[in-house]
């Protein structure tokens, strides 16, 4: 019977065809059957054996069944329903790129970008969002992308960006945007790249300023995400002047009056305090204090004096001062490095919080 049944072809009589399916429905060879029903067009009957018998629903069966030739005799409705039908059993057969496929042919563009995303394929989610124009879709697609390496591929980044902003989605670009800049200070200690996104954010929201005022949260959380720029935005400042401060003494004031502001400010007691916490690191901060009293004021003594601040605000010098910086201001000052590396000296800190209390000296 299967040799019979290799000799067939669609031109062959349809009850042919029928009688064969029969019989391999019959034999439990239900591919065979499924195939036999295709070639009969008794189209229902395939797709029941791939959703009953779990019959795998071939992208070649799928385009059979839904050709303009095999379909021109359906109504539309009918044709519609025929290619949601395909497309529900390769949804649940995990063929995404066939679901997608025929939920697009049948407008169902929600549908399809889902199957996409399901596959996990990121240039054919960025080019079906680019071509949807559809705000759901663009809003979608920028979800989705945050769960692929956004974080170290620029293209992805900027796509989020561009998506959330076509959607006008300003609350998923804000949380985005603030996601972005945390994993910079906190992994990468960008301090710039950080300011970079949140100014960017800023200001695409000043114009789009109508659509961003119909939402009281967005606002709220737009001010929150100014507060933040303006506060890494200070420590941007204190990295350009570090690294002109060993030639200029107005610089140097400068440098320490802006890192002693934050620091004052992170203090729990300071109104500014959660604000100042959730936008830097403050042991990044008396860190640049250190790299500018050792290296450019060449102090070792008040280098060592903004160390000892820094434990007394509870901030751990070993996971915000290089080793090697910690060493040379240990040994000139007479002080042992190991102090601040024993082994209950505390777990790495979390991320972007202050913990700090007490003022001690000028600078801090």
């Amino acid at each position: 019977m299967h040799r019979i049944s290799s000799t067939l072809d669609a031109q062959s009589d349809p009850e042919v065809f029928l009688q064969m399916a029969e019989h391999f429905i019959t034999n439990k060879h239900y591919d065979k059957a499924a195939e036999m029903y295709v070639f009969s067009k008794a189209f229902s009957r395939a797709l029941e054996l791939c959703a009953s018998e779990g019959v795998v629903l071939t992208d070649e069966m799928a385009e059979s069944m839904s050709s303009d030739a095999n379909c021109r005799n359906l109504s539309q409705e009918e044709r519609t329903a025929l290619l949601r039908q395909i497309a529900d059993i390769a949804k649940d057969q995990g063929n995404w790129n066939l679901a997608c496929k025929k939920y697009t042919q049948i407008g169902e563009r929600l549908k399809a970008m889902k199957m996409l995303m399901r596959g996990g394929d990121v240039n054919k989610v960025i080019f079906f969002a680019n071509h949807s124009r559809n705000a759901e879709i663009y809003t979608l697609a920028g979800n989705f992308l945050q769960s692929q390496n956004w974080h170290t591929d620029p293209n992805i980044y900027k796509h989020i960006v561009s998506f959330y902003t076509k959607a006008k989605a300003f609350g998923n670009l804000i949380s985005f945007t603030d996601a972005f800049a945390q994993l910079q200070i906190d992994e990468n200690r960008n301090y710039y790249e950080a300011w970079r996104a949140l100014h960017e954010c800023v200001d695409l929201l000043e114009r789009n300023r109508d659509a961003v005022y119909g939402g009281g949260a967005v606002m709220v959380k737009e001010e929150d995400l100014r507060s933040r720029r303006d506060v890494i935005e200070q420590v941007v400042r204190a990295i350009k002047l570090l690294a002109d401060s060993a030639a200029d003494a107005e610089k140097a004031k400068e440098l320490i009056a802006v890192c002693s502001d934050l620091i004052k400010r992170s203090r729990p007691s300071h109104q500014d305090s959660s604000i100042i916490s959730a936008a830097i690191r403050i042991g990044d901060v008396f860190a640049l204090l250190v790299r500018y009293y050792y290296e450019n004021a060449r102090s070792a003594k008040d280098a060592m004096r903004v160390i000892d601040s820094m434990v007394k605000h509870a901030v751990e010098p070993r996971f915000f001062v290089e080793r090697g910086l910690l060493e040379a201001v240990c040994s000139e000052d007479g002080r042992s490095v190991d102090e601040f590396f024993t082994e209950d000296a505390g777990e790495l800190p979390a991320k972007r919080t202050g913990g700090n209390q007490k003022k001690t000296g000028e600078a801090v």
